[in-house]
């Protein structure tokens, strides 16, 4: 596949140029992020742009890193797998409190936080933003979903589980997800 597409990996590519890029691409390819959100909104809500494409994969061909992001990674997972699973994501940012996901399945809102490992030192942090957007949203329980942790978080109704227990995956199918 050739494309004559200026191409820099530490530059934005424009929406036509993605397509452009992936249109003869022999794989299915959904790449969503807040920007569509925006788009759709007609004014900007997060202070950070963050895109999610449907395969880690194809996230590790594309990059140039000297060592892999793992939060990063586990965040595009969730979003594939609450795609996967009937959810409809949308990402949540207001005054510097961030919540990754609140997203919508059944008429029923859920807020989600992505975590690779809670420590002493993230968990007030990483309950804030959700907390926040649990608030905001009059959602009754928020989850903060780790790569291999399952907790309660004291004095909240914020349950940390790992993506594995939250997703129903299998032991046995675990080494083949890109994390």
């Amino acid at each position: 596949m050739s494309v004559d597409i200026p191409f820099n990996r530490w530059n934005h590519l424009r929406v036509a140029d993605v397509v452009t890029l992936f249109k003869d691409a022999p794989f299915a390819w959904c790449i969503a992020g807040g920007y569509a959100v925006e788009l759709f909104l007609g004014k900007q809500i997060r202070h950070k742009k963050k895109i999610y494409c449907v395969d880690n994969g194809l996230i590790n061909a594309v990059t140039t890193q000297f060592s892999r992001n793992h939060g990063r990674l586990l965040e595009n997972l969730v979003y594939a797998e609450l795609k996967k699973n009937g959810f409809s994501p949308i990402c949540f940012d207001l005054d510097k409190q961030e919540c990754d996901f609140i997203a919508k399945q059944k008429n029923e809102l859920f807020a989600f936080q992505v975590c690779y490992q809670l420590t002493p030192d993230n968990t007030a942090r990483e309950c804030a933003g959700l907390m926040h957007a649990m608030e905001k949203y009059n959602i009754q329980k928020g989850y903060i979903i780790t790569f291999d942790q399952t907790m309660v978080i004291p004095k909240t109704t914020i349950d940390a589980i790992s993506f594995w227990q939250f997703f129903g995956i299998e032991q046995g199918q675990r080494e083949s997800l890109p994390v």
